[in-house]
């Protein structure tokens, strides 16, 4: 249940969380011959409140995804009044519809999953700005049968204009 009142009870269980889940990576990391550094991961805050978004953020989160444009909207203007978050980051993760993009363009650091159709229009006009997005793109078998599971990513610090990146990432 989303709480928008900060629980001691919830941040212990983050932090213990967040332990674990950073021991795991660390692991992986050290198994492969990677650098930690070069992992970031991200605290999928889309069934929570700000309460419990807060209660991540004191546990040492600093990047959050949301799956609804309206939320990702709401949990913005909380960490604009919370100067304690300062330095919050956003992705996008689910499909983002047509009619949202305007919601989401310029508001996070990546797209984590973007359907190629509504974005080949050119109907979301402020979204044609240039900006600096990152964008990735998974197949399905079950969606695509014709396609193999994959993952597409544009280049992070590609700026370009929303429609021609939308196709880029679209791209097959």
């Amino acid at each position: 249940m989303m709480s928008d009142i900060f629980d001691q009870t919830y941040a212990d269980f983050s932090a213990a969380r967040r332990a674990q889940i950073m021991a795991r990576i660390e692991a992986a990391c050290a198994r492969v011959g990677r650098d930690v550094s070069e992992v970031s991961p991200v605290a999928v805050s889309k069934t929570v409140g700000t309460g419990e978004l807060l209660a991540a953020w004191r546990a040492g989160w600093r990047r959050f995804a949301e799956n609804r444009p309206q939320e990702l909207t709401r949990k913005l203007a909380f960490v604009g009044q919370t100067p304690e978050m300062a330095g919050a980051a956003f992705d996008l993760i689910g499909n983002l519809q047509k009619n949202k993009i305007n919601q989401v363009v310029g508001k996070v650091g990546l797209i984590h999953s973007i359907s190629s159709s509504p974005f080949r229009s050119r109907s979301a006009p402020s979204a044609m700005a240039p900006r600096a997005m990152s964008c990735s793109r998974s197949t399905s078998r079950a969606r695509h049968p014709s396609r193999a599971s994959r993952l597409t990513s544009c280049a992070p610090a590609w700026t370009t204009s929303w429609p021609v990146l939308a196709s880029a990432c679209a791209a097959s």
